[in-house]
C-alpha cells in the first residue's frame, strides 16, 4: 500500500466516522418533541433539523466512498492495461521471430488473414 492509498484510506475513515457521529446525534435528537411558541407555531422541528444536518454530511460521506472505490478501480484498470500491453509486446516479438524462421510463402496467407497480429 503506497502513501497515497494510506492517506486516502485515513481521510475516508475520518469522514465516515464523522458521518456516523452526526447520524447518531440526529437519530437521538429526532425523538424530541417539536418546540412551539406561545401561539402554537412550530419553532423547531426535529425532523427538519435532522434533514438539514444529514443532507450535507451524507453527501460528503457518499463522495468519499465514491472517490475511494473509483480510484481503486482506476488503479486496477491501469495495472490491467499495463499487463495487456506487455503481453501484446511479447506476442509481437514471438510473431516476428516465428515469421523470420518460417517460409514466407506460408506466412503470407496468415499475414493477410490476421493483419493485426503482424
Amino acid at each position: 500500500m503506497n502513501a497515497d492509498n494510506r492517506w486516502r484510506g485515513i481521510i475516508t475513515i475520518i469522514l465516515l466516522a464523522l458521518a456516523a457521529i452526526v447520524v447518531a446525534v440526529a437519530l437521538l435528537n429526532i425523538a424530541t418533541p417539536p418546540v412551539m411558541d406561545s401561539k402554537g407555531n412550530v419553532v423547531m422541528e426535529p425532523f427538519e433539523n435532522a434533514m438539514l444536518v444529514l443532507t450535507p454530511v451524507l453527501a460528503a460521506a457518499t463522495l468519499a466512498l465514491g472517490y475511494w472505490f473509483g480510484a481503486s478501480g482506476k488503479e486496477k484498470a491501469e495495472a490491467g492495461k499495463e499487463e495487456a500491453q506487455a503481453t501484446a509486446a511479447e506476442a509481437k516479438k514471438v510473431v516476428a521471430q516465428l515469421s523470420s524462421e518460417v517460409d514466407e510463402s506460408k506466412v503470407e496467407p496468415l499475414r493477410q488473414q490476421y493483419r493485426r497480429a503482424f
